[in-house]
């Protein structure tokens, strides 16, 4: 990444940040939009270095710092999909997963052909199209008997989370982070009815002096 321009990349961005703000001081709310990518916040300190303040010393040591940081960062999110892809596709267990396709993207010169293959895929499967000879079929993970999702506008409103299909949706329902959010909630209501309920008691039993 860095020997195809990534720094050069960052530094444009700035500066078209820059102009599109007016301004060179701003804070970045690095939790929204493309702002979330590795390598924007891990390089926040070196950018905002002057541009003349970049070659020297310190500043070789910030970018130095920087790629050390965004190395980390990406080893660890790397860690964290493969294991969240392992436990959630992959992994045979009695929950009913979706249908898990397997396509090799190692070979970017393929890329093209590849990318086609998978619009073709994603439209099978959302029923725009018929299944063909050429179509992928979905590898086998489980004894289960694979099931198509149901794709849809679902909505956990405690939650506040949407999900595409049907197989998500229950599985959520289902998890042990919505159960927690629901107990929260449940405390929450119960600790606002004692309020009220001790705010109605003081009242009854209020008096004037005479």
């Amino acid at each position: 990444m860095v020997e195809r321009g990534l720094v050069d990349e960052l530094c444009q961005f700035k500066k078209e940040l820059s102009k599109m703000t007016g301004t060179d001081n701003f804070n970045l709310d690095f939790t929204k939009g493309v702002l979330q990518c590795i390598g924007l916040k891990q390089f926040q300190q070196y950018l905002e270095l002057p541009v003349d303040g970049r070659d020297t010393e310190a500043g070789r040591k910030c970018l130095e710092d920087a790629l050390v940081a965004m190395k980390y960062m990406t080893k660890k999110y790397a860690r964290r999909q493969i294991r969240w892809i392992n436990n959630r596709f992959l992994k045979p267990n009695d929950k009913q997963a979706v249908s898990v396709y397997r396509l090799d993207c190692t070979d970017l010169g393929e890329w093209k052909r590849l990318s086609d293959r998978a619009v073709d895929l994603a439209q099978v499967v959302l029923g725009r199209k018929p299944r063909s000879e050429h179509t992928l079929e979905p590898i086998d993970v489980s004894d289960q008997k694979t099931v198509l999702p149901v794709y849809g506008d679902y909505y956990c409103d405690d939650c506040s989370r949407p999900f595409s299909n049907d197989i998500q949706y229950n599985i959520h329902m289902g998890s042990k982070k919505h159960v927690k959010v629901m107990m929260k909630r449940k405390r929450k209501l119960q600790d606002t009815t004692l309020h009220c309920d001790s705010g109605n008691e003081k009242k009854l039993y209020s008096h004037k002096k005479t």
